[in-house]
C-alpha cells in the first residue's frame, strides 16, 4: 500500500472496526438502536485513546475558497461579532470577531451533523445544539445525530442531554427568561418509525423530558416558534413522512397556550389533505397576532401533475384564521424539493417585511403578496469564479437589535449583508466542504481529487496547506452558474494524467481532456452518460451513481445503474453486463430520485471481472 495514505487508512479501519455494528443494517428493518450506537461511540473513544498512531495530527489542505451547507445560525443578543453555525454534516464553528476566523467547537462529541443550535438570551453562556441534519431524504446521505447537547460556558464544553433516538431535529427553542425551559422539536427517524419523535419539553435544563406533543411513530415536529409577548403560548409544525413520501395526512400546524401542555390543530384557511409536507413558522416581534406559514404543498396543481410547492399563509389572529397570501404560485421558489427547504422568517420591526428560503431566497414587503429574488450584488473573502448567489437556502438569521443585518446560511456557506439584503458578503473562509468521494493520482508530489455535495469537483496538489496565505492551489473541474452543482466520484486516468472522469447526479458522467498540466491548461469536456438502446427504457440512475475505472485496464469503466454497465474505450460505447436488479418502485415516487438502483459497485484488484454491486433499497430482490 502506497505509504502517503497508510496512516488515514488505519484510521478509517480503527473508527470502522468500533462503529460496523452501529451501522449495519437489521435483518428485521428497524434502526439500530440509541443504546448500540452509544456503545460504539465509546469504544470508539477508547480505540482513539489507545491507539498507536494517536500521536499522528491531521493537517488541512484545502481548498479554502469554497462553503459548505449551513444549517443552523445563532448570535447571542448584543453580542454582534459571535455567531454560531451549524453545518450538516461538519460540525459546529463559532466566530468572536464577527467570520475573521472561525473555530470547531463540536470536535469530540458523538456526531457531526448539526441539525439546530441556540443560544440563551438570558444567558449567553447557555448553548444547545440538536443534532441530526434537517434534510432526512428519500435517497442518498443524511446523517442522523444523536440527541442534544448544552454548553454551559459559551461551547467550551459540552454534555449530552438525551433524547439519542430521535435522530433529526429541527428546533431547540430555549425559554426568553428561564433557560432551564427548552423545546426541542424532533423530526425522527429517516427510514424506520419510531416513537422518539414530535415535541419534548424540559423544565429541568436537560435531566428530564417529556413529549408534550406527540402524534405517532411517523409524525415529527420540524419546527417550533413561542409567541414574543407570552412564552405560554406555542406554534409547531407537524411533518408526517416515510422514506417514500415526504407529505401525508398528519402534517399539519398546532397550536398551545399552556406551554405544551394541550394543543390544538389549526385548520381554518390552512390546506388539510393527505399531501401536507414540511412547514416553517414565524411570528412577528412587533405585532404577534401576525404568524406565517411556509407550507410544501404536494396536493396536484389545479389537475395537473406537477405539485402545488410551497405556499405563504398568514394569520392575523394568532392563528384562529389563515388566508393564502398570494396569488401567483410559488413552485418556483422550492419546486418539488420543498422537503429540504420551505424556511420563513419575519423582520422583527415590520410585519409586512417577510423572507422565503428555497432554492433561492425571496423577499416580500407586502405581508406575502408579491415576492422578488434577493440581491445578488455579492463581495467574497476568497475569489471565486462565479458572480451569482449559491443556491439552495436553509437558514436565515434577523438580528432582532438591527433588522437590516441578515446572515445567510446556503449550500454555498455564510452570507453577510448590513443592508437588509441588497448587497452581501461572502465569508468563505470555512473549511467545511462535504465531500463523497475522494482519489489521488500517481503524480510525486500526488494530487487530490474530489467531488463535493453542491460545491463542485476540485483537484490540488497534496503539498497544499489551507493556512498558506498564497492563493488557492486548487481549482474546480467543473463549475455550474451558481457557484457550485453536487460533484460525486470523481476519478483521474491511472495511465494518462491528461483525462479526469467526474459526474454529477444521475449517472450524468463527463470525461475532461486537460490541453496542459494537470492543474493548467485548456481543457475539453465529453459527457457520456450511458444511453439505452433505441426503443428501450431508459437506464435509470440513483442520485449518487457508483463510477469506477477498472483496476486492470484503463480504458475499462463500470458504472451501476438499475443494470450494470461497462465500456471498454473510455465511455464512448456501453454495454450491459448484468440483468435487470431492480424494478422501478413507482408509487408516489414522482419528482424524487429514482430507487431500485445500484449504489455501490467495487471490482477485485486481484480477479478481473470479479465485481460485487449494491442497491439503494434491501426492498428489491
Amino acid at each position: 500500500m502506497n505509504n502517503r495514505i497508510f496512516c488515514v487508512v488505519i484510521t478509517i479501519l480503527l473508527h470502522s472496526v468500533a462503529t460496523n455494528n452501529a451501522i449495519r443494517a437489521k435483518a428485521n428493518g428497524t434502526a439500530t438502536t440509541a443504546t448500540e450506537r452509544r456503545t460504539a461511540w465509546r469504544q470508539h473513544v477508547e480505540l482513539e485513546r489507545t491507539s498507536p498512531y494517536k500521536h499522528l495530527k491531521w493537517r488541512a489542505l484545502g481548498p479554502t475558497r469554497q462553503g459548505g451547507r449551513i444549517e443552523a445560525i445563532a448570535c447571542p443578543p448584543g453580542y454582534g461579532t459571535t455567531i454560531y453555525l451549524g453545518v450538516g454534516s461538519g460540525n459546529l464553528w463559532k466566530t468572536t470577531n464577527n467570520g475573521i476566523t472561525w473555530t470547531p467547537i463540536f470536535e469530540k462529541e458523538s456526531t457531526f451533523t448539526i441539525g439546530d443550535v441556540a443560544v440563551s438570551s438570558a444567558d449567553p453562556n447557555i448553548v444547545w445544539v440538536g443534532t441530526g441534519e434537517t434534510q432526512p431524504r428519500h435517497s442518498g446521505y443524511s446523517y442522523a445525530g444523536t440527541g442534544v447537547f448544552k454548553s454551559l460556558d459559551a461551547g467550551a464544553t459540552w454534555a449530552h442531554m438525551g433524547l439519542a433516538d430521535t435522530h433529526h431535529i429541527g428546533k431547540v427553542l430555549i425559554h426568553p427568561r428561564n433557560p432551564d425551559i427548552v423545546y426541542v422539536a424532533a423530526i425522527g427517524h429517516s427510514w424506520t418509525d419510531n416513537t422518539e419523535r414530535g415535541l419534548f419539553q424540559t423544565v429541568d435544563g436537560g435531566r428530564t423530558w417529556k413529549a408534550v406533543l406527540a402524534i405517532n411513530d411517523q409524525t415529527g415536529i420540524v419546527d417550533v416558534v413561542m409567541d414574543p409577548e407570552n412564552p405560554n403560548t406555542l406554534y409547531a409544525s407537524a411533518w408526517n413522512k416515510t422514506r417514500f413520501r415526504m407529505a401525508g395526512v398528519h402534517s399539519g400546524i398546532y397550536k398551545s397556550t399552556d406551554a405544551g401542555a394541550r394543543w390544538r390543530r389549526l385548520e381554518c384557511g390552512l390546506p388539510t389533505n393527505v399531501a401536507l409536507g414540511r412547514a416553517s413558522l414565524a411570528v412577528c416581534r412587533s405585532n404577534p397576532r401576525v404568524v406565517y406559514a411556509f407550507i410544501d404543498n404536494h396536493a396536484p396543481n389545479e389537475g395537473k401533475r406537477k405539485i402545488v410547492g410551497g405556499e405563504v399563509y398568514r394569520s392575523n389572529d394568532k392563528g384562529q384564521t389563515w388566508t393564502r397570501t398570494h396569488q401567483k404560485s410559488l413552485y418556483h421558489v422550492c419546486s418539488q424539493y420543498g422537503w429540504k427547504f420551505t424556511d420563513i422568517h419575519v423582520s422583527p420591526d415590520n410585519e409586512n417585511d417577510l423572507f422565503i428560503l428555497g432554492t433561492r431566497m425571496y423577499h416580500s414587503t407586502d405581508g406575502g403578496r408579491t415576492f422578488n429574488r434577493i440581491s445578488e450584488k455579492i463581495v467574497r473573502l476568497h475569489d471565486h469564479k462565479t458572480t451569482g448567489m449559491h443556491l439552495d437556502h436553509h437558514e436565515l438569521w434577523i438580528d432582532p437589535l438591527n433588522p437590516d443585518r441578515l446572515l445567510l446560511g446556503n449550500d454555498g456557506g455564510l452570507f453577510m449583508s448590513y443592508d437588509h439584503g441588497q448587497t452581501w458578503l461572502h465569508v468563505n473562509n470555512l473549511p467545511i466542504g462535504e465531500y463523497y468521494t475522494i482519489s489521488v493520482d500517481m503524480d510525486t508530489p500526488y494530487n487530490i481529487y474530489g467531488g463535493t455535495q453542491d460545491n463542485a469537483s476540485h483537484m490540488g496538489p497534496s503539498t497544499a496547506r489551507l493556512e498558506d496565505t498564497k492563493p488557492d492551489h486548487w481549482q474546480q473541474i467543473f463549475l455550474d452558474r451558481w457557484g457550485g452543482g453536487d460533484g460525486f466520484v470523481t476519478l483521474p486516468d491511472p495511465t494518462d494524467r491528461r483525462y479526469i472522469y467526474y459526474e454529477h447526479q444521475h449517472g450524468d458522467i463527463y470525461r475532461k481532456k486537460l490541453g496542459g498540466s494537470v492543474l493548467t491548461g485548456a481543457a475539453e469536456d465529453r459527457r457520456i452518460r450511458p444511453k439505452a438502446v433505441a426503443g428501450s427504457p431508459s437506464y435509470r440512475f440513483a442520485w449518487y451513481t457508483p463510477f469506477a475505472i477498472s483496476h486492470h485496464d484503463p480504458f475499462t469503466l463500470y458504472v451501476g445503474g438499475n443494470k450494470l454497465l461497462k465500456s471498454m474505450n473510455r465511455g464512448e460505447a456501453w454495454t450491459e453486463i448484468s440483468p435487470e436488479f431492480a424494478a422501478d418502485p413507482g408509487q408516489g415516487n414522482r419528482g424524487k430520485a429514482p430507487l431500485g438502483a445500484i449504489s455501490s459497485l467495487a471490482e477485485s484488484r486481484l480477479k478481473p471481472g470479479l465485481i460485487y454491486v449494491g442497491l439503494d433499497t434491501a426492498r428489491y430482490t
